[in-house]
């Protein structure tokens, strides 16, 4: 998981403080120096620039970014490890890369979530007053993104009640869950059959025009025998996103095959079939279990349609 540009502009500007030395600013001063580096950045300003080329952990890691190979990509990295060895998205990349197996992704990411948690307590950045809003604390992201990279990996394992309490824990500290853990929450309850602790998540997060959580409660309902449920949430979806039944009758098709190929990994368009087919794929340990539900979901919606309103 990349670095956000206003990450990049964050990490960016507190360069700018630290090398005009002001790197405690009052209120009134830190407003003019935010507009005078805006400033400089709209001018393409060489000081900027020179600021940037430095040789720092964050440096390396944007040229890691931009690597044309693995090699080069690895090798930035080991650089800017060897800057600042406890750089926790460093670390983390280079553990994504070079994890001999599974078992050793696991254990290596388990023990860079202790140490990034370790960092963030010491700097007084883990405590009551911060629970909550991690990731809008830009401090806490690299934590927070390891704690991602993490519980990938326990979906992975097969670690499925592991990779949930994971997930719980970072919608605790993250209660706006900008890294949208949810989606795979209320999935790992589908496949565990927890259908009070996906309720939860369903009436907390649900929207208006939400497609991943009523496909998510619609296999769960139809897994613990609940029909008429499942159909009301299958109506949810009918509702606000389109393709619906082209996307259950695609299934096990060659036609599925090819829209799963053609998925781009620049985006997807929302509430259509692109979507669909990119909750299938992110989350196929729920679904690639259970194709009795698409088959059913086929059937029962030939003779469903949207709601009076709804298109």
């Amino acid at each position: 998981m990349a670095k956000s540009n206003s990450e990049r502009f964050y990490e960016g500007f507190q360069r700018f403080l630290a090398q005009s030395g002001h790197e405690q600013p009052t209120d009134g001063e830190m407003d003019a120096l935010l507009q005078e580096y805006v400033k400089l950045m709209n001018e393409d300003s060489p000081l900027l620039a020179s600021m940037a080329e430095e040789e720092s952990a964050d440096a390396f890691l944007d040229r890691a970014q931009e690597a044309k190979s693995q090699r080069e990509r690895l090798k930035w990295i080991r650089k800017a490890r060897e800057i600042e060895p406890d750089h926790v998205d460093a670390a983390l990349a280079e553990i994504e890369m070079t994890a001999k197996n599974p078992y050793e992704e696991e254990m290596l990411l388990c023990e860079l979530q202790q140490k990034a948690e370790k960092q963030l307590r010491e700097q007084g950045d883990f405590c009551k007053e911060t629970v909550g809003d991690f990731w809008l604390i830009v401090e806490t992201r690299p934590y927070m993104r390891v704690c991602h990279a993490y519980v990938e990996t326990l979906l992975m394992n097969r670690k499925m009640r592991l990779a949930a309490k994971e997930c719980e824990s970072m919608l605790r500290l993250c209660s706006r869950d900008n890294l949208g853990i949810r989606y795979t929450l209320i999935h790992i309850y589908a496949y565990l059959e927890e259908e009070k602790a996906a309720q939860k998540i369903f009436k907390k997060y649900h929207g208006v025009e939400e497609t991943r959580l009523p496909l998510a409660m619609a296999l769960l309902s139809y897994k613990l025998g609940k029909e008429e449920a499942a159909r009301r949430y299958l109506q949810v979806l009918l509702d606000n996103t389109t393709d619906v039944k082209q996307f259950f009758s695609a299934y096990g098709t060659k036609k599925m095959e090819t829209y799963i190929e053609t998925l781009s990994s620049y985006g997807y368009r929302p509430h259509t079939m692109e979507e669909l087919f990119l909750i299938f794929t992110d989350h196929l340990y729920a679904y690639g279990d259970a194709p009795a539900f698409f088959f059913w979901a086929k059937m029962v919606l030939r003779g469903m349609k949207r709601s009076a309103g709804k298109g």
